[in-house]
């Protein structure tokens, strides 16, 4: 049994103890199947919660939906001088009000969160979504941010929107405000497969393994072909040394892009059951970084996970590159040996986002936040270097 569901059964066994004991005090042979008709709905109810919404907090819900327990004593006791059968149907008549209420206040709530827009602001949603992904395509992600922002004021339900505003969140770094916009995303369109993706990988760097795979699983069930869920599964899976699954998904993988030679050398890997990646694999992973076809963050992922022995080249390449991907591969690294060139990159750097990049890279390892001013990170660099 799953913690939620432990959670679930200790608040329905509380609920019914309630009805139970306030029931006691009422003399009615309808007692029984009242009690047994309150368990069958809370049932019922929690059958309806997907597995993404059963939580405390509408666990809950259900439980205040149903009314206090009293209710249900005050029912029988209003008429206990009548046949249980005329009870019986103010009891039925007093569920169906209820539930009708309920109906009614979901409905009610629905349009006050999504309000009914014009069909001039829905294209104009869309078209600023499309902006927006541009933008982070170009990884500008804080106007990217902005943008999708914009695009939400014009549409509530845009879930394109939603999904693009958590990636240039979790881009740049701010996972829990990413989180919050995936799951909005997803209560517009639960099975919206690049929102399960991302929250796949948030729950991977806090470090949630088992709820990863389980966001990953959700997002290749609703679109077999996203393959960046798939290199989520697979990737973990290794690093787990559970090479039979990574076999598994590799497979599937190679089922959607037949062709993709580096999927075929992982899977070669994980029949042989070897890491993913080792230091030999580097100068092909850099030559990779700039190849338009390759998969997207394919290559910088895995050479952020050969960690500091991939600095020295690293460092040397940068001098001569204008990939943005390499300093980023050196923040997520967080070794002091790049800090002194990383500025240096910043000095001669002017066009973005490389810019953005090395600022962010240079936060990451030494805490600073100077952003991309060239003469503060200098600055405190020469200080730094005096302190020592």
């Amino acid at each position: 049994m799953t913690s939620e569901n432990k959670t679930w059964e200790s608040s329905k066994a509380e609920y019914l103890r309630q009805v139970e004991k306030a029931l006691s005090s009422v003399k009615h042979p309808s007692k029984k199947e009242v009690l047994e008709d309150v368990c069958s709905h809370l049932d019922r109810r929690f059958a309806e919660l997907k597995s993404d919404e059963q939580s405390w907090e509408n666990f809950q819900a259900i439980i205040t939906e149903m009314g206090p327990a009293s209710d249900y004593a005050e029912l029988l006791e209003s008429d206990a001088t009548t046949p249980a059968g005329g009870t019986w149907q103010k009891y039925v008549w007093w569920v169906t009000l209820t539930a009708s209420v309920i109906v009614i206040a979901i409905v009610l709530l629905t349009l006050a969160i999504f309000p009914k827009i014009s069909e001039a602001d829905r294209i104009d949603a869309e078209g600023l979504s499309s902006k927006g992904w541009q933008l982070w395509q170009e990884r500008k992600l804080v106007e990217a941010e902005d943008i999708f922002k914009q695009a939400i004021q014009k549409d509530k339900a845009n879930a394109n929107a939603w999904n693009g505003l958590g990636w240039s969140q979790f881009n740049q770094g701010k996972p829990l405000n990413a989180m919050v916009s995936f799951e909005k995303c997803l209560k517009i369109q639960p099975e919206h497969p690049a929102a399960l993706n991302g929250l796949g990988w948030i729950a991977k760097e806090q470090g949630k393994v088992n709820e990863a795979i389980d966001y990953w699983n959700k997002a290749v069930a609703a679109a077999p072909g996203t393959t960046a869920a798939l290199h989520g599964l697979a990737t973990t899976y290794m690093e787990m040394e559970q090479y039979d699954k990574a076999v598994y998904v590799y497979q599937r993988w190679l089922a959607v892009e037949p062709n993709n030679a580096q999927v075929k050398a992982d899977l070669k890997r994980a029949k042989s059951r070897k890491p993913v990646v080792e230091l030999s694999d580097l100068p092909g992973l850099i030559t990779e970084l700039s190849d338009p076809n390759a998969p997207r963050f394919q290559a910088l992922n895995r050479i952020i996970k050969l960690g500091s022995a991939a600095v020295p080249t690293l460092i040397k390449e940068m001098k001569t590159s204008d990939n943005w991907q390499i300093p980023k591969a050196l923040g997520a690294i967080a070794d002091q040996r790049a800090v002194l060139p990383l500025i240096e990159k910043l000095e001669k750097s002017d066009h973005p986002p490389m810019p953005q990049v090395i600022g962010e890279a240079l936060e990451r390892i030494t805490g600073q936040k100077f952003g991309t001013s060239k003469e503060q990170w200098r600055k405190w660099w020469e200080e730094h270097q005096q302190e020592k």
